[in-house]
């Protein structure tokens, strides 16, 4: 049995896969503790206010995507209104609707021979006998939906992807995504789970069952010794070596690391005081614009409220640093895409947001896809090691759900279960 005040499991990262599973474990009757480098939850998940309560700002993940019975049931228990997003994509210039976008989409990527030797999705489009239709939109849509680079990103694990139907469709939380994780923390807290924030990682040394974890906090070093932990940090974080390890991680383990790539995405947030946008569209929620011009290359508008969307994702993102002078482009890209003068775009504009999570130290950059001849890495990553430590987060789950929140959520969920399984075998850790 465990000292008095000691933890069975320590969950480092406070976004949506370790509230997942910190909740799982604590469900199962562990002691559990959750470290977390930022002041605040969520991870990539992060709602801001905007002037309208029910539209808020979301800085990092916004989409519910698909159908996923998980998140679907939490979303429930947690009492969150729902927003469907209108499935209407423009492509400019000239702007015109694109109402086949989903199946040009699908049937491009979905040619995709997995039984010939995976290649990168740029030498798949360019090796061909015959063009995709729409290619420069296909390319775009990688870049940005998978925030890939297309000459890095593995065609075989597009072609997976795209056997997944429930990408086509999507929803907003009302009032933000961060309701999603709030909710998570409170019942996490319910039953014992303490949250430590402004504790940063920096150092774990392991063998089975025996695991010393060193972090920065506001009062100096702290140490924890523990049996098991969970590892949830952005494959960027990993990849950048912020952590220590000792001794190294297993061949395989680090090899899935390497074998993924985190890619690039910036995302603006534009707030109006009128939809100025509606005159050219005939409605204020027009869905989504792909632009072949111009500085960010997708835009969607949010229901029931004037604020625009501007998104850039791949290596066109990863070079835009100043995000102020994005935005100041943006909005010259904003009166030639909708016909508005430039001082009517201007005069309108109440606020605008952004974070730049390309150099956040606490994610370095966007989210995960697995290049090229890596299709394996994301389960391999998710592998235990030694019974001890357990990997968890996007850049853990199915190829088809890298960088989504449910993804996220169920590596937590399955992470925390091989603990429990475990557990039961042992008779060891914590009370059944």
């Amino acid at each position: 049995m465990l000292l008095p005040g000691m933890v069975d499991v320590l969950v480092i990262g406070a976004g949506a896969a370790g509230l997942a599973a910190a909740n799982e474990l604590s469900r199962a009757g562990a002691t559990v503790k959750i470290l977390e480098a930022r002041k605040r939850i969520g991870g990539r998940v992060w709602t801001a206010p905007s002037s309208d309560p029910f539209v808020p700002f979301e800085l990092g993940a916004e989409f519910v995507h698909g159908a996923n019975e998980t998140l679907w049931d939490f979303i429930r228990k947690a009492r969150l209104g729902i927003r469907k997003v209108a499935n209407h994509h423009w492509a400019y210039p000239p702007l015109v609707k694109h109402p086949e976008f989903w199946p040009t989409m699908e049937k491009c990527i979905s040619e995709v021979d997995r039984n010939t030797e995976d290649k990168s999705f740029d030498e798949y489009l360019c090796d061909r006998e015959r063009p995709c239709r729409d290619e420069w939109m296909i390319r775009l849509f990688v870049e940005g939906f998978d925030a890939a680079d297309t000459k890095m990103i593995s065609s075989h694990s597009l072609g997976i992807a795209s056997e997944d139907k429930g990408h086509t469709k999507a929803a907003w939380v009302e009032r933000g995504y961060s309701g999603l994780t709030h909710w998570l923390a409170a019942r996490a807290r319910e039953r014992g789970v303490a949250i430590e924030l402004e504790t940063r990682v920096h150092s774990i040394r392991w063998r089975a069952h025996d695991v010393e974890v060193v972090a920065e906090t506001p009062d100096g070093e702290a140490v924890w010794h523990v049996p098991r932990v969970i590892i949830t940090l952005p494959l960027g974080v990993l990849k950048s070596g912020a952590i220590s390890f000792t001794p190294d991680l297993p061949f395989e383990t680090q090899r899935a690391i390497d074998g993924m790539e985190m890619g690039g995405i910036v995302k603006l947030l534009f707030e109006f005081d009128q939809a100025f946008w509606k005159s050219r569209f005939g409605t204020k929620h027009f869905g989504f614009v792909h632009s072949k011009d111009g500085p960010l290359r997708t835009w969607w508008s949010r229901p029931f409220a004037p604020i625009l969307v501007g998104w850039a994702g791949g290596p066109a993102a990863i070079a835009m640093s100043d995000h102020a002078v994005i935005a100041d482009a943006a909005l010259k890209q904003l009166s030639e895409l909708f016909e508005v003068s430039e001082a009517k775009v201007r005069a309108a504009l109440l606020q605008w947001r952004s974070h730049n999570w390309i150099a956040d130290p606490f994610t370095c950059g966007a989210y995960s896809y697995a290049s090229v001849g890596n299709v394996d890495a994301p389960p391999k990553l998710a592998e235990p090691i030694d019974d001890t430590l357990f990997f968890a987060g996007e850049a853990t789950s199915s190829i088809a759900d890298l960088g989504t929140v449910h993804g996220a959520i169920e590596s937590g969920i399955r992470a925390a279960r091989s603990i429990v399984v475990a557990e039961h075998k042992s008779k060891a850790l914590f009370p059944s």
